[in-house]
């Protein structure tokens, strides 16, 4: 059997992430209502406290330049990933190291959970995708 195939992941959250306290005044940082409905089926529902099934992950466009390559984001594993089945699975599997699930040394100051980021004033900024899990 050979090694698994490794989750392409942020190592650090970039300047407009939305999982950073320090950026909220960031212009890029800001999303519509629709997209913040869109990217709530990353993370446990609020009222029911039901994992997303089969689970995507929360994924951002800042591969390599010019890429566009779908990354899982750095701010949102730190902050949701153990909590999610898929991320879980991912670092069993040896498709993640386990240490992406937790902020690095030198890291921003992160919200405590993506509702939290929700909360700040936002306006249409850039668009995310949804990385694949197992």
């Amino acid at each position: 059997m050979g090694e698994p195939v490794v989750l392409p992941h942020r190592g650090f959250p970039w300047d407009e992430s939305l999982f950073r306290r320090d950026n909220s005044d960031n212009p890029a940082a800001k999303f519509p209502a629709e997209r913040w409905a869109e990217l709530s089926k990353t993370v446990r529902d609020p009222a029911t406290r039901r994992q997303p099934m089969p689970g995507e992950l929360f994924g951002c466009h800042k591969g390599a330049p010019g890429t566009r390559e779908d990354l899982a984001c750095a701010g949102w594993l730190a902050t949701v990933g153990a909590d999610h089945v898929g991320g879980r699975l991912d670092v069993l599997s040896g498709r993640l190291p386990l240490s992406a699930l937790e902020p690095g040394a030198g890291w921003p100051p992160l919200y405590e959970t993506q509702e939290d980021g929700r909360a700040r004033p936002y306006r249409q900024g850039i668009a995310v995708g949804a990385a694949k899990s197992m």
